[in-house]
């Protein structure tokens, strides 16, 4: 199985403002109400005044003696890098509503770079920063997506896979975050095979700075996730959206939408799949298949055929790739044995 994946990214497009302490504070304690933790030991803090006094947070480039204090240079600077915990599981959220941040890192290598070429990449870098006035973006971000190592640490039970729980995590947290900031878009591509384009992500920027509709099922054929604000919702895009397999659209307290289209890799079955794979995998480590008494190989072959049949029920191509593979290999082996 692939124990590798990429971090899950959500980006949600706001109107710009003035980076604010009661906005600041506002979305923060929206998210620790809801049960987040600003430092990895949550149990520590009980209240909100607690976690503002804590001195465990993690805020990109600021040191400080508590949160609180941390906040406080953070809105100096205009924008904030700050980690957060569900659990043990790790988010970073990205706040710039100003775009400030982005812009004076253009403006400093426009004031000291000497190649001419590369000055210009930058100074085209800030005229398209003025084009997407007047929007802002947000990103909540999980790098923590990496399951056990199957060469130390075999799972023993079906338990919900370190992947899986990042991924729903990430979606219910976007969802809160729009919840919140009310944005005037969002979106996530958890699909591992796509990238959206730099040009298809600017033409996106103009579109929302003209206060027109965005393409929204273009993320949804993706396998991704979207959030619509009420007023850009139509009966034609719900319907469209509906024809989409596996695509599931919840309204929010906003009034907005939120629609998700589940890649079969993250379905929840994907925890059965992943343990009958492990399991196999495991019992190949224990020796060679050709000396395996019949109990034992035919645990083993029951284990890859459930995982490999699951995978092909929910559409989890990784998983009947990786099935197939190890029966193969363990075919093979037995092949020599009985020649």
């Amino acid at each position: 199985m692939s124990e590798r994946n990429p971090p899950y990214v959500s980006y949600l497009y706001i109107e710009r403002h003035n980076f604010t302490q009661e906005w600041l504070l506002g979305i923060l304690h929206y998210l620790w109400r809801h049960g987040l933790s600003f430092s990895p030991f949550a149990h520590v803090h009980g209240t909100w005044e607690e976690q503002l006094q804590a001195s465990d947070f993690q805020i990109q480039g600021i040191e400080a003696s508590t949160l609180q204090e941390a906040l406080h240079c953070s809105l100096s600077e205009g924008s904030i890098y700050i980690t957060f915990w569900d659990g043990n599981l790790e988010y970073d959220l990205y706040l710039d509503p100003q775009n400030l941040a982005r812009r004076q890192e253009a403006e400093r290598y426009v004031a000291r770079e000497t190649d001419e070429q590369e000055k210009q990449v930058w100074i085209e870098t800030l005229q398209e920063l003025e084009q997407r006035e007047p929007v802002a973006v947000l990103f909540l971000y999980c790098d923590q997506t990496t399951d056990h190592d199957i060469f130390t640490e075999m799972p023993e039970t079906t338990n919900e896979r370190l992947y899986l729980r990042s991924y729903r995590g990430h979606l219910h947290w976007t969802k809160k975050l729009c919840e919140y900031v009310q944005p005037l878009f969002a979106f996530n591509t958890p699909n591992r095979f796509h990238r959206i384009p730099e040009d298809e992500e600017l033409v996106l920027w103009l579109r929302l700075a003209n206060g027109e509709q965005p393409d929204a099922l273009r993320y949804l054929s993706l396998n991704g996730n979207c959030y619509l604000p009420q007023h850009l919702v139509t009966k034609e895009f719900l319907s469209a959206a509906l024809e989409i397999p596996t695509c599931t659209i919840e309204r929010l307290s906003t009034g907005g939408v939120f629609c998700s289209v589940r890649d079969g890799y993250y379905a929840y079955e994907s925890n059965q799949i992943n343990w009958h794979y492990y399991m196999a995998y495991a019992h190949c480590y224990d020796g060679d298949p050709r000396f395996w008494p019949e109990e034992k190989l035919h645990e083993c072959l029951a284990h890859v055929k459930r995982s490999y049949d699951l995978s092909l029920l929910v559409g989890n191509k990784d998983g009947a790739y990786s099935a197939r593979n190890l029966q193969t290999s363990i075919d093979k082996k037995l092949q020599r044995r009985d020649s």
